[in-house]
């Protein structure tokens, strides 16, 4: 663990989200989740690889996947790790996947055409990128999404927004795992973030980087301010982290 944000002190402890940091991380998403973490008072800390093998995770209330590059992801996260992963989430622990964290989730990655089996199989279906018709990879661009307005993280939010699609992946359940769609991408109509249980805990994996704006590509860390960047939708994040704490 190298870095922390609010502090635990209290009587009553506050909810302490582990976001990786590691090897493949893209870090302008990164620092621009722990920003947006701050600014609504939640706790947080960064883990490493080794922290996630050695399952270092107690006292943890949500594990926390930024965007990157998934295969490095896989290259430093050990079998045990993995299991790990499904261990803190089937007792209750909360899991969010964003982008490559999502594709790194899924039991079946499908990349530009290239299936590729991964074992960590929190969602049994399948991530299928990139979406091309938004922007080719390497491209970015802010896009439309519709939210579901029947999923608790976006009942009480507008139903139309704009969050920034980089290489993100359209999910393909499995029938045997029931999952929740909770946005769709207005411009194909397939789903853009979904969200289930896994044994008593939740996961909540997305194609879309809603905790930052275009002005965060190609930025060096620590050049993102603690202010949310523009077009970035915090809203959304702090809906997520309501329904993921309860």
């Amino acid at each position: 663990m190298s870095s922390s944000g609010v502090s635990n002190v209290g009587s009553q402890r506050r909810p302490l989200i582990a976001i990786y940091y590691d090897q493949g991380v893209w870090q302008a998403g990164r620092e621009a989740v722990e920003h947006m973490l701050t600014a609504r008072h939640v706790s947080w800390q960064r883990v490493t690889a080794k922290a996630v093998n050695g399952g270092d995770l107690e006292g943890f209330d949500v594990f926390w996947l930024p965007g990157g590059w998934s295969g490095d992801y896989w290259s430093r996260i050990s079998g045990r790790g993995m299991e790990h992963l499904r261990q803190f989430v089937r007792q209750g622990g909360g899991f969010v996947g964003i982008c490559a964290g999502a594709f790194f989730a899924s039991a079946l990655i499908v990349w530009e055409g290239e299936s590729f089996d991964y074992p960590v199989g929190l969602f049994a279906g399948q991530t299928v990128g990139p979406v091309t018709e938004i922007a080719p990879w390497p491209q970015c661009a802010m896009t439309a999404i519709d939210l579901s307005p029947q999923h608790p993280v976006s009942s009480a939010l507008s139903p139309i927004r704009r969050q920034l699609y980089y290489g993100g992946p359209i999910f393909v359940p499995n029938g045997n795992q029931p999952v929740e769609i909770v946005a769709t991408y207005a411009q194909t109509g397939e789903p853009a973030a979904i969200a289930f249980q896994y044994g008593n805990g939740r996961v909540f994996l997305s194609g879309l980087h809603f905790e930052t704006g275009t002005d965060c590509v190609g930025r060096d860390d620590g050049d993102v301010g603690v202010m949310p960047a523009p077009e970035a939708d915090w809203e959304f994040g702090w809906a997520l982290l309501d329904w993921l704490l309860g």
